[in-house]
């Protein structure tokens, strides 16, 4: 777990009451699905939804977030003076798993805790 600094007066704003919800892909697995598709040669055209089916509210997310930061919940404040947006985009892959039905996405919290330790350990050269 990595921890932010000054964390207790640290407070978050989320813009929205947090009850949207997203379906997640991790970039790895996007590309993965992508080369499964273009080497299928019985895959002539056609067009498919990437995406995992498992839909995770906003609230869902900055808590996983801030759990892999160990981040206090206590410190973040939902400002439903904003917009959330429209509350559900939900696709499906189910034409994508009639030809990979044993397709397997990365666990949310996996893909976010990666991208985090990745960040951390590159955040002094992203923007050079």
């Amino acid at each position: 777990m990595y921890k932010i600094k000054n964390n207790s007066n640290l407070k978050l704003e989320v813009c929205g009451s947090g009850i949207a919800k997203r379906q997640f892909l991790f970039s790895d697995d996007f590309a993965k699905i992508i080369l499964l598709i273009l080497d299928n040669e019985k895959i002539k055209e056609g067009i498919f939804n990437i995406g995992n089916n498992l839909e995770y509210t906003i609230s869902e997310v900055i808590n996983m977030i801030a759990q892999i930061l160990n981040y206090d919940t206590n410190n973040i404040v939902y400002n439903d003076n904003f917009s959330d947006g429209i509350l559900k985009k939900t696709i499906t892959d189910n034409k994508l798993r009639e030809i990979y039905p044993n397709l397997i996405y990365k666990p949310l919290y996996t893909g976010l805790t990666e991208t985090i330790i990745w960040f951390i350990n590159n955040q002094s050269i992203i923007r050079e």
